[in-house]
């Protein structure tokens, strides 16, 4: 269900910027939003300090 919610956001994203699709962009800017509640985070990632937000840059930084 995550990937349609980030494929409905970004769609709604580009509707309110007066465009008919959504970029790749759009998915990277959603990104972060949609799946932030998403990722969990293990013991040994907590205790490194990260955070699901700095996952989630990482891994769209991979696909980039």
């Amino acid at each position: 269900r995550a990937s349609q919610y980030l494929i409905t956001a970004a769609k709604t994203k580009a509707a309110l910027e007066n465009r008919l699709t959504p970029s790749v962009n759009d998915i990277k800017e959603i990104s972060q939003i949609v799946l932030q509640h998403r990722v969990i985070i293990s013991f040994a990632a907590e205790a490194e300090g990260l955070k699901s937000k700095d996952v989630i840059k990482k891994l769209i930084a991979e696909l980039s």
